[in-house]
């Protein structure tokens, strides 16, 4: 029989050991039942956004188109120049680019048909002046063949459709008779049409009339022809107060350029 003391002391030893067994089976058993683990690092992403990916406005944020100073093409709203010279020339360019369209926006129908009746001239124009009244204005302007547009606007209606309400052009045309072919070169003179004068004669003679005061009126007479050439005689008054002998060739009568010298001073 073991002394009394001993026993006691393995109990303890046996009871530790329990103990012992007890805790380390516990923590098992919490950490198996759900209890709280170590902290791990939040998951990343990485978006690309490419152009394509652009998000798409929605219609309220979506802009209405803008007018612009065209004549409304696509969905663009049609404009109108405020001011008589702009809207001339905005009739005038759509004239020469046959747009129908864009004619009917600036002109009323009596001038449409006015411009149909015309046909299509020249259009390189340069603009010469505007005058009117309280009521209407009147822009001129010429192109490279002489010819002589007066568009006609209604003043209230610049800024608004259909302001032209007439569009003439004067033509230049080319006399068949040696005098008449003068004359209509003097005229051009007096009305100040440098275009005009230069469709009518060689270079040298249209720069020095261009340069000289026309006279108020004259007389044309032919006094002569030889080797396919017609001499014609012009008196001017004042201020002028000039004679001068033109030759023309007769095979350009009908035609541009048939006047190709003068005299006294402009060879």
């Amino acid at each position: 029989m073991e002394p009394v003391g001993l026993v006691v002391s393995r109990r303890r030893v046996v009871l530790r050991r329990v103990v012992v067994a007890a805790v380390v089976a516990g923590a098992m058993l919490v950490a198996g039942c759900g209890g709280k683990s170590e902290p791990q690092a939040s998951p990343s992403f990485e978006t690309t956004v490419t152009e394509s990916a652009s998000p798409t406005p929605s219609p309220a944020a979506s802009a209405a188109p803008s007018p612009t100073s065209g004549g409304g093409d696509g969905n663009s709203a049609p404009t109108f120049p405020n001011s008589a010279k702009a809207y001339a020339q905005a009739l005038l360019s759509a004239w020469g680019a046959k747009n129908s369209g864009r004619i009917d926006q600036l002109a009323d129908q009596a001038t449409v048909q006015q411009i149909k009746d015309s046909g299509y001239p020249n259009s390189s124009w340069t603009y010469i002046y505007c005058d009117g009244d309280n009521v209407h204005t009147v822009c001129i302007f010429r192109n490279t063949h002489g010819d002589v547009a007066n568009v006609k606007m209604l003043e209230t209606q610049l800024g608004h459709p259909v302001a032209v309400v007439e569009a003439l052009v004067n033509k230049t045309t080319y006399p068949a008779v040696a005098t008449d072919y003068v004359s209509a070169f003097v005229y051009a003179w007096q009305q100040g049409n440098k275009q005009r004068l230069q469709r009518y004669a060689d270079n040298d003679v249209a720069a020095y009339f261009a340069g000289k005061t026309a006279p108020v009126s004259h007389n044309a007479a032919e006094v002569g022809s030889a080797d396919g050439f017609v001499s014609i005689k012009i008196s001017t008054s004042a201020p002028d107060n000039a004679e001068y002998s033109f030759k023309v060739r007769v095979s350009n009568l009908g035609k541009a350029e048939a006047i190709t010298a003068c005299s006294p001073g402009c060879d």
